[in-house]
């Protein structure tokens, strides 16, 4: 469960990071709701439950997968970041080659 935790904790990490890169609030922390420990109990038990597939637990899984769903729609906001991302995608050119012409030119 610890090394799921880990994985969960570092996907946190960069959803906060990402929103403070974009909107250049340093200060800015996720909220203590978003992926918690909580969060992460639950997808243990959603592997669990999906890799010991019994059909008596299928009640427990969806509801396991709406526990995530709410957590990371609702609690994380991150909706609002990629809607943002997206935009600044759609009117700047965010290809890969794009952004690493753009990376090696500031670096050389």
């Amino acid at each position: 469960m610890w090394v799921l935790d880990l994985d969960v904790q570092k996907s946190r990490g960069m959803m906060q990071g990402i929103h403070r890169g974009l909107y250049k609030n340093y200060d800015w922390e996720m909220p203590e709701k978003c992926l918690s420990r909580q969060a992460s109990m639950q997808m243990y038990y959603v592997q669990k439950i999906t890799t010991t597939f019994d059909f008596m637990q299928i009640f427990q899984l969806m509801g396991l997968l709406y526990g995530l769903y709410y957590d990371v729609d609702f609690e994380c906001n991150i909706e609002n970041t990629l809607y943002d991302l997206s935009n600044f995608c759609f009117d700047h050119d965010c290809r890969f080659e794009k952004l690493l012409q753009n990376e090696l030119g500031k670096v050389f």
